[in-house]
């Protein structure tokens, strides 16, 4: 019987690996540069002003002022110049550091899965809007490169999810230019934005996976689950946190 599924595309924070640099060493470091220029905002402020910036570059019409990827570095610093501060670059050196290894990790179900999908002969891919520079160091620490048949990053695209684009190039990079054939393989996300949204639109076969379900739902079997988040109420909370905080 022919497999229908042998290429299996995934996002990569949230999904396989659990990143706590940014919301805790990256976001100290911020707080420090703003309480010496004796500017006061709170962390959820600051990570608001962060996300609503990402929002407006990410739908801007005009392409130059678009963004590109998610950069942290590059938000801080638009966000900074209104209030005269500078900010310089962190993230790079800090990722080449042995210091990456205490903050990012695999979920515990990671590693297991991806033994047996490779030895199983899956291809698997990974498409995530983080720059090529942080995300292979990720890999590297964590030493799971080698499952992957493809990278796509948006720095080697010039868009990031959920456009058309970035999910095209992983279409191409596969050899799945049918896009029928697409439909047939998964694209594992934590976003209902950036990744169920934009993967949909390019015609893969999406699947949400939350890390985080909080206890009302762990207490449901999976079935119901899907059928609790699709209720009106619940999908309308999600989404505006997703679009929100998600990356």
């Amino acid at each position: 019987m022919e497999r229908t599924n042998s290429h299996i595309f995934f996002d990569l924070d949230g999904v396989l690996v659990s990143n706590r640099f940014f919301t805790t060493y990256y976001l100290d470091k911020v707080d420090e540069k703003l309480k010496q220029n004796s500017i006061k905002m709170n962390r959820s402020d600051l990570l608001r002003k962060i996300f609503n910036l990402f929002n407006e570059m990410l739908i801007s019409d005009n392409k130059e002022e678009r963004v590109k990827a998610f950069d942290w570095d590059e938000l801080i610093r638009i966000i900074f110049k209104k209030y005269e501060i500078t900010w310089e670059n962190m993230i790079e050196e800090f990722y080449n550091s042995p210091n990456l290894k205490n903050y990012v990790r695999l979920y515990s179900d990671v590693k297991k899965n991806l033994d047996w999908l490779s030895s199983n002969e899956y291809q698997l891919a990974l498409i995530s809007n983080g720059l090529s520079k942080y995300q292979y160091q990720v890999l590297k620490v964590l030493k799971i490169e080698k499952y992957f048949k493809s990278i796509i990053l948006p720095d080697y695209v010039g868009e990031i999810k959920p456009k058309n684009a970035i999910f095209d190039r992983a279409i191409s990079e596969c050899n799945l230019d049918n896009k029928d054939n697409c439909k047939k393989h998964p694209y594992i996300g934590d976003s209902i934005y950036f990744d169920i949204y934009g993967s949909n639109m390019s015609g893969f076969y999406s699947i949400l996976l939350s890390r985080r379900l909080n206890r009302k739902m762990k207490k449901l079997p999976i079935n119901e689950r899907t059928e609790e988040f699709n209720k009106k109420e619940n999908l309308k909370k999600f989404i505006k946190k997703d679009v929100l905080t998600s990356r």
